[in-house]
């Protein structure tokens, strides 16, 4: 049975992109995962991050927009089956950004309640409201969700990961990265997906006691 592990945050913090890094770093290390873009709005497929034709990208934009009540309705039946299925591990889902204070809006308590755990990303320039709006909101809503990491997203500095201090700043979560992210990037994420696999496995363990 997969875990299904989603990143969210307010509009234009990077977690399309950080879902991306994750979703990649999973794969290359050996981990049977998918990628499930949950954007209804603007979706950012990995292609997308990957594209310089920006009439693609403006294209798409204006399809997503169109038929939403459908969308949501797919990606929720998608995530049930990815759940169920054997052959995969960690399914990484990308989580619109919702509408500020409102962050867990009705269409994304439909789809948070078919996860397991989140990455939280919030700006440097507006974290602690970020942060708070977002935990405070799945608590109460989806109270089955776990919160995995709190993640700072920032433009310039050095990306920082240690959550024996509870350190998670990510540094040029941009578009031109996503391809090929700078090293300190990478190490970063890397330490980020690791915190994802652990949280994974305790999750087995725990599961796997209460069955036996």
């Amino acid at each position: 049975m997969a875990r299904i592990i989603g990143v969210v945050g307010d509009p234009n913090t990077g977690k399309s992109v950080l879902s991306h890094l994750i979703y990649r770093t999973l794969a290359e290390s050996g981990i049977r995962t998918m990628f499930q873009d949950a954007e209804l709005y603007s979706p950012t497929p990995p292609w997308y991050l990957e594209s310089l034709r920006e009439e693609l990208r403006t294209r798409l934009k204006e399809i997503s927009r169109q038929n939403v009540e459908k969308k949501l309705e797919w990606i929720v039946r998608s995530l049930e089956g990815l759940r169920k299925n054997n052959n995969i591990d960690i399914v990484i889902v990308d989580i619109g950004g919702g509408k500020p204070p409102i962050r867990v809006t009705a269409e994304n308590e439909k789809i948070l309640r078919n996860v397991d755990g989140v990455i939280v990303l919030c700006r440097r320039d507006d974290f602690e409201s970020c942060v708070m709006g977002w935990v405070n909101q799945i608590k109460s809503r989806t109270p089955n969700v776990d919160i995995v990491a709190i993640c700072e997203s920032a433009l310039e500095g050095e990306p920082r990961v240690d959550f024996e201090t509870g350190t998670c700043i990510l540094t040029g979560l941009t578009r031109e990265n996503a391809p090929s992210p700078p090293l300190p990037l990478k190490d970063a994420v890397n330490r980020l997906t690791m915190r994802i696999v652990m949280f994974v496995y305790d999750e087995e363990k725990m599961r796997n006691r209460d069955n036996s």
